[in-house]
C-alpha cells in the first residue's frame, strides 16, 4: 500500500492518493481537502458530549414515563382483583379468573405472558382468585355472587353442592337471606309462620320482610305444575278510579303472596 499527500505552501489545501496492489488486482483511492475554518477540538468534544447527554436524558425520561404508566396499570389491576373479592364479581378477576386452574394451551400462554410482564400483579391476583373461590362456598359469598354459575365453574364447584352443604347450616342459624333465596325446603316452615295471614301483613317492614320477598319470588320456580294450576285466577273487572286502584294494588300484592303460599303448602 502506498499513500501520498501533497499540501500547498500555506497548508490550507491538499491532494492525496492511496494505492493498493494485491492478488485480486490494484485499488486506488484519490482524496482532496481544504481548510474551511478554525477547529476547536475541546469545544467540539463539549458539544458532542452535550448532545449525548441530552439524548440520554430524553431516553431516561421516556423510561421513567413508561415505568410510571406500567406501575399505574399494575396498581389498577391489583385493585380490580381485590375489589372482585369484596364484591364477589367474578368478571373483575379478568384472565386470572377465567384461566384459574386451567391447563389448556391458550390459558397457559396467557398466564405465562402476564406473569413475566408483572410478577407482582400475578401474585396478588392469583391470591385473590383463591380467596374468591373460598368465599364463594360460604353463605355470604354465595349470596353476594348471586350463585354465579360461571364463578362456580371457575372454582371447580357446583351451585347445587354449595346449596346442599349450606342450607342445613342456614336453617340452624336462621340465616334468613340465604334461606329465602336458595333453600325452599328449609325455608318453608319459617315462611308458613311469618309470610302469610294478618301477622305477615302487619309486619311487612319487619325482620322477615326481605326473607318473605325472596322466598315468594323464588317460589315461582319451586312450585309444581299442580300447585300452579291450583292458584286461583281473579276475573277482570271494570276499571276503578284512582283511589280504588291504589287500594286494589295493595290487596293484590297481599293476595299474590297468600296464593303463592297456598300453592306451596298445599292449602
Amino acid at each position: 500500500m502506498v499513500i501520498e499527500q501533497k499540501y500547498n505552501a500555506a497548508r490550507t489545501e491538499f491532494k492525496g492518493s492511496m494505492k493498493f496492489s494485491g492478488k485480486d488486482g490494484d485499488f486506488t483511492m484519490l482524496t482532496s481537502g481544504r481548510k474551511v475554518g478554525a477547529c476547536d477540538v475541546q469545544q467540539a468534544n463539549r458539544e458532542r458530549e452535550a448532545k449525548v447527554a441530552a439524548i440520554q436524558k430524553q431516553a431516561a425520561e421516556g423510561q421513567a414515563q413508561a415505568a410510571a404508566a406500567q406501575k399505574k396499570q399494575n396498581d389498577q389491576q391489583i385493585k380490580e382483583c381485590a375489589t372482585a373479592v369484596e364484591s364477589m364479581q367474578f368478571a373483575r378477576l379478568g384472565p386470572y379468573g377465567q384461566c384459574y386452574k386451567k391447563t389448556d394451551k391458550d390459558c397457559k400462554q396467557t398466564i405465562e405472558a402476564m406473569n413475566q410482564m408483572s410478577p407482582q400483579v400475578a401474585k396478588a391476583c392469583n391470591a385473590n382468585v383463591a380467596e374468591f373461590c373460598k368465599r364463594y362456598q360460604t353463605q355470604e359469598g354465595f349470596l353476594k355472587a348471586r350463585a354465579d354459575e360461571n364463578a362456580a365453574q371457575m372454582c371447580g364447584v357446583s351451585t347445587a353442592a354449595i346449596k346442599a352443604a349450606q342450607c342445613p347450616r342456614a336453617a340452624t342459624s336462621e340465616s334468613l337471606g340465604f334461606l329465602g333465596a336458595y333453600c325452599p325446603e328449609e325455608a318453608k316452615p319459617i315462611a308458613q309462620q311469618h309470610c302469610a295471614g294478618r301477622d305477615y301483613t302487619s309486619k311487612m317492614g319487619g325482620k322477615y320482610a326481605r326473607f318473605c320477598e325472596s322466598y315468594l319470588a323464588n317460589a315461582d320456580f319451586e312450585r309444581s305444575d299442580r300447585a300452579r294450576a291450583a292458584t286461583p285466577v281473579t276475573p277482570a273487572s271494570p276499571a276503578p278510579n284512582a283511589g280504588e286502584q291504589a287500594a286494589d294494588q295493595v290487596k293484590e300484592g297481599i293476595n299474590q303472596g297468600i296464593n303463592k303460599l297456598r300453592g306451596l303448602f298445599g292449602r
